[in-house]
């Protein structure tokens, strides 16, 4: 789980209750504070898990042997089940509230911080903050567990180690399934919620589906608007383009009218010739203009080509009479001047 969804852990000391860091004061609201009593605080008793399925009945049960058992008189229980007994400790309930704990809070025995199934059968001792605990483990249940505030002697370990002996009947009991245990788990768990918590979890289980859906509706409003901008210049390319044929087939119908009231050649025609000869000779045709009297262009020739060539293949167009060719001040610039030539010369010429 992430440090930041963790709640605040206190320790409490039979000196009393650690104070909580100021940076914490917003975990603390959200995630809670839980406080941690140490191990010279509690007492634990191994209770034998009654037959038959874990419900209300076993657990009040379990409960009222547990209370009976705790050498408090209002003692506090931390029932954790295992798969054939109930591992309980308990704690003074009068004392932590002189402590500072408020009825309610949030307690966990600082023993139950460490895993004890990912321990080998057999005794153990480990020091703790404020003693030794020595601990026996069977089957990967915790079966007794004693507190020595000083380092405990050979005879100390021994005495206890003879005291806890168990025998190995337990295989022959039922053990509880791994569901009850998760539901058990879960209603402790569901038990420490506070509302503002419960609140959160609502919110949060309500939250990220809406923010899921809302994700989605932006997500399809941005496509929809990039679908609509690209359909919007597809319309306008498009309309440009139209315009641009209409603009050519007005100019091309009003060249064709001048070309017949003329009786002249169409001027395209002797644009189209210059245009080939530029190719001919791998250069282009810079610029043509129809006037009066005939037609204006340059063609920029390459730097390799050879003038009589060009003069004799700008002479040759059939669409242009007294061709006029000269160079410009540009470099590789050649000047045409012409007049067009009628269209019955052009039929005379072609037959």
């Amino acid at each position: 789980m992430p440090d930041f969804l963790r709640p605040v852990d206190r320790l409490v000391t039979p000196e009393g209750v650690a104070p909580r860091a100021s940076r914490d004061l917003l975990r603390a609201i959200v995630c809670g504070e839980r406080y941690v009593v140490s191990r010279s605080l509690l007492h634990f008793e191994r209770i034998e898990r009654p037959a038959g399925e874990l419900d209300q009945r076993i657990r009040n049960a379990v409960k009222l042997a547990a209370r009976t058992r705790a050498p408090y008189n209002n003692p506090g229980l931390d029932i954790h089940w295992s798969t054939r007994h109930a591992l309980v400790w308990s704690w003074d309930q009068d004392r932590l509230q002189q402590m500072g704990l408020k009825p309610g809070a949030w307690i966990r025995p600082e023993p139950m911080m460490t895993a004890y199934r990912d321990l080998e059968d057999g005794f153990h001792l480990r020091q703790l903050r404020d003693g030794y605990e020595g601990f026996v483990i069977q089957n990967q249940d915790l079966v007794a567990s004693r507190f020595w505030r000083h380092e405990p002697s050979v005879l100390d370990l021994e005495m206890f180690q003879r005291s806890c002996r168990t025998t190995h009947d337990d295989a022959s009991r039922q053990s509880l399934d791994s569901l009850s245990l998760l539901r058990a788990e879960t209603e402790k768990w569901a038990s420490r919620l506070t509302p503002l918590q419960i609140s959160l979890i609502g919110l949060l289980v309500l939250g990220v589906p809406l923010l899921y859906q809302a994700g989605i509706y932006l997500r399809l409003n941005l496509e929809l608007q990039g679908s609509r901008q690209e359909l919007t210049a597809v319309v306008q390319e498009s309309a440009t383009q139209f315009e641009a044929l209409r603009t050519y087939q007005n100019n091309l119908a009003q060249l064709e009218e001048y070309s017949d009231v003329l009786n002249l050649v169409h001027p395209l025609l002797p644009a189209a010739e210059l245009a080939e000869t530029a190719q001919t000779i791998g250069g282009e045709l810079s610029r043509f203009r129809v006037t009066q009297n005939g037609v204006e262009a340059e063609l920029r020739a390459p730097d390799s080509s050879d003038p009589a060539e060009i003069v004799r293949l700008v002479e040759a167009s059939q669409s242009m009479t007294g061709v006029s060719i000269s160079r410009t001040r540009a470099q590789n610039m050649w000047a045409i001047t012409a007049e067009l030539e009628t269209p019955a010369v052009i039929d005379g010429n072609s037959r």
